[in-house]
């Protein structure tokens, strides 16, 4: 289930982004006169061939396929702690990340 929904917010996002970004030239430029032109010409033709591997934004996040992550804690006792509130001050600041996170739904209302 989770695999599912991650898999459909990671091609919702590139759908997003798809079409909306510049050539592998402007996003990615060689500035140096110091490069031959073939040697940029591979660059660029490498980046376009794994273009799916690069984040196209901050909420680009991709997806791990047959990979099963563990975390080894050996024997100790899982920590609770309650969830802290945040400060007034960084609330402005939340709020917007929360709502473009529910947006594109790497997260879901509790």
């Amino acid at each position: 289930m989770f695999y599912r929904k991650l898999t459909s917010v990671v091609q919702y996002i590139w759908n997003k982004f798809e079409n909306c970004c510049a050539p592998m030239e402007e996003l990615f430029p060689i500035n140096s006169d110091a490069v031959p032109e073939e040697e940029k010409r591979k660059h660029y033709e490498v980046l376009v061939t794994y273009a799916n591997c690069i984040s196209r934004g901050p909420m680009d996040l991709g997806t791990a396929t047959g990979v099963k992550h563990a975390t080894d804690t050996g024997s100790a006792q899982p920590i609770q702690v309650p969830p802290g509130r945040a400060p007034f001050h960084k609330r402005e600041e939340i709020r917007p990340q929360v709502d473009e996170m529910l947006e594109v739904e790497i997260i879901e209302p509790s």
